[in-house]
């Protein structure tokens, strides 16, 4: 600001409106880091009982899943941490009650999303919908959404047949930043709809016998 106003006014009615011109300035800066600060501590306040209660919705029944689904569900997380490229507290604590919910991992590399896609993508329906729900928690749980976070949810949907709308999971990262509490069916709703979208290799088969004999 004060480089534009060098440019806009003389070097005298810039001295005189100066202190001026910072009141407001200093004001709204102060205001918003006062708010990330508040933000950020009372998500990192309820952190332990949030994720008490997610990890309660998530592996009461973890025991029907298999070893492969319940490494893919510890690599999803795992990659959400390198995607944040910050190792928060929450989403460390999540990490870790995931854990003891389904045991460690041993020597299998948990940060690498291209092996974590990789996995996911052997498995059956109802063992994705289970990643896909740790996936989720794991990307809001730090009450942040960032770029490399949307991008990781959509490539991982979209390539599993899934909308790559995360609007809805957008809304639940704002609501659970507000402190608000989430209903138990909150899980069922927020998984993005099965893609209506022919595949392609379908769709090459439909035009292919679109084209009448010769």
């Amino acid at each position: 600001l004060k480089a534009v106003l060098r440019r806009m006014v003389s070097r005298s009615a810039f001295r005189a409106l100066m202190e001026f011109i910072a009141v407001p300035v200093y004001a709204f800066w102060n205001g918003r880091i006062a708010f990330w600060v508040l933000q950020q501590a009372r998500i990192r306040a309820m952190g332990p009982s949030a994720i008490a209660e997610f990890s309660r919705q998530l592996f009461a029944s973890t025991d029907r899943y298999g070893h492969p689904t319940k490494i893919t569900a510890l690599q999803a997380i795992g990659s959400a941490i390198v995607r944040t490229v910050d190792l928060h507290p929450n989403l460390a604590l999540f990490l870790l009650n995931a854990q003891k919910y389904q045991g460690h991992p041993g020597q299998t590399p948990m940060d690498s999303s291209e092996r974590f896609k990789a996995n996911l993508s052997k498995l059956d329906e109802p063992d994705k919908e289970f990643v896909f729900r740790v996936l989720i928690v794991a990307t809001i749980i730090d009450g942040k959404l960032g770029r490399r976070e949307r991008s990781l949810l959509r490539e991982v949907f979209e390539e599993n047949d899934r909308s790559g709308d995360i609007s809805q999971i957008q809304t639940l990262k704002r609501r659970f930043a507000k402190g608000e509490v989430l209903a138990d069916h909150w899980m069922e709703e927020i998984l993005p709809d099965r893609s209506t979208a022919v595949p392609d290799h379908a769709a090459s088969n439909a035009r292919r016998d679109a084209v009448p004999n010769s």
